[in-house]
This record gives C-alpha cells, sequence and structure tokens, in this order.
C-alpha cells in the first residue's frame, strides 16, 4: 500500500522474486485496474475482470468517479481472488494494491475486502512512502501519519517503509526517519503552515506508532528485502505464531 508512484509494483515484483529466490512459492495478485503495465506476470489480474478506461467507456463518467466505483468492483472480485488463491500450494501471496490509495484504504469496500482476508488467513500490510515524496520533512510527518491512518482504517497492522532508498543519497532520509528527536528538530526548522500541521501529526504519532522499525527498501538496489523478510516474520511471531516458514494460505485448503 502507499501513494500513487511510492513503488509499490516495483516492490511486488523484487519481493516476490527474493521470496521465490529463498525457496518460497508466491502468488503475486494485482487488484489495479487503472495500471497500463506491470514488471510481473500476476497470478491474478483484475484488469483480466475490468479496467477504469472500460468502466469509463461503458459507464459515461470520468476518471475519479471510475476509481470509486472500481473500489465497489474489487470487494465484489473478492471470490475470484480467493479462489485463485487457493489454487496449488503457496506461502507467500503479495497484493499489489490500486495506485489511487484513497480508493481501497479509505473507502468500506477497502475495509470490508481485508476483513474477508483476515477471515481466511494471516494478512500483514507494507506501507510504502517513497524517498522522493519526503522531500520535507513535514511531508515525511505527514506520509507516517497517513501510514497509521491506513492502519486504522483497514484494520490490519502494517510495516512502514521507505521505499526508492536509492534516491537517499547521503541517507539524510533515513537517519532523519529513525530518530525522533532529529524529526522534530529538522521539522521547526521548516516554515509554512504545513509545518503546525506536521508537528501536530508528530505528538499523535509519538503516541501511537508501533515499536517496528522503519526500513529503507529499494527495487534498483534491493536493499531491505531481507530486512522486510524478517520484520513479517517478527510480526507473526508477536502475534503467538512460531510456524516458519509462513504459510499465508494454508487456512483456505481447509475451507
Amino acid at each position: 500500500m502507499g501513494f500513487a508512484g511510492s513503488g509499490k509494483t516495483s516492490l511486488t515484483k523484487t519481493f516476490g522474486r527474493f521470496l521465490e529466490d529463498e525457496g518460497y512459492r508466491v502468488k503475486l495478485i494485482n487488484l489495479d485496474p487503472g495500471v497500463e503495465e506491470i514488471p510481473y506476470k500476476p497470478d491474478f489480474d483484475i484488469r483480466d475482470l475490468f479496467t477504469i478506461s472500460k468502466i469509463m467507456r461503458e459507464e459515461g463518467i470520468g476518471p475519479n468517479l471510475a476509481m470509486l466505483k472500481a473500489s465497489e468492483m474489487i470487494l465484489d472480485a473478492f471470490d475470484k481472488v480467493a479462489s485463485k488463491m487457493r489454487e496449488g500450494r503457496c506461502d507467500f501471496a503479495l497484493i499489489d494494491t490500486p495506485g489511487q490509495l484513497e480508493i481501497f484504504a479509505f473507502r468500506d469496500a477497502g475495509s470490508e475486502f481485508m476483513r474477508r482476508l483476515r477471515e481466511l488467513t494471516r494478512v500483514c500490510g507494507v506501507f510504502l512512502i517513497g524517498c522522493d515524496v519526503a522531500s520535507t520533512v513535514s511531508r515525511l510527518v505527514v506520509a507516517l501519519f497517513v501510514g497509521i491512518a491506513v492502519q486504522l482504517s483497514l484494520g490490519v497492522e502494517a510495516i512502514i517503509v521507505l521505499h526508492k532508498s536509492d534516491i537517499d543519497i547521503g541517507g539524510r532520509i533515513r537517519r532523519i526517519i529513525g530518530d525522533e528527536e532529529l524529526l522534530k528538530r529538522e521539522l521547526i526548522k521548516e516554515t509554512g503552515v504545513m509545518v503546525d500541521v506536521a508537528l501536530a501529526a508528530l505528538e499523535v504519532l509519538s503516541r501511537i506508532k508501533p515499536a517496528t522499525r522503519i526500513i529503507p527498501t529499494s527495487s534498483v538496489t534491493l536493499e531491505g528485502h531481507e530486512d522486510l523478510f524478517e520484520i513479517l516474520h517478527e510480526v507473526f511471531c508477536a502475534c503467538g505464531d512460531n510456524i516458519y516458514p509462513f504459510h499465508f494460505i494454508r487456512d483456505f485448503r481447509g475451507t
């Protein structure tokens, strides 16, 4: 999950390949009906059922309304997604969510989709913050706040990832994001109304954010893929499930 352009699709590809190289069986699920091309071969592709352009054409509506309608249609397709995930054996299913964050994360259809998914198997989200989005400290704080809001909206725990770390020249962003006091000092150096909003958001974050560290990842250098895997392990062990490797889809087999 993440903002448009945060690198969700590229990470789906490279992390899926990483897992396969580690010997795991992986299924890749594309739920973005608006994407033109994807760099991996999906095991399930929502575009086989509908696309944003097709909805616009058939309904005679604009792109924004088409995306909202698509969120309902994604929920309607849940059984088809689950059926594809049941086929064969699978250790991990990576779900590439729609490019427009709000049509999935902040609508009833998205939270209902996740509720049904949680009933079938163990679920952990990955929320991406692109280093290009974090061009100012205030934007970085707001992005972190949105990451927490997404977890609350969807009712699912998520690992927050600083993606596109290859463009974080000198590691400035990762130093700031890993040190709350430094983050606040850098934030108050900025000016504008956005800073006041970010300071308020930071105060809330300090009280509710999880202790899990935020890790840098890159689909260019492949940095952070092993760290992401290890944190997934920690998340599920913290839930009382010590099975390793994970069998995300094991519950499907008995239903």
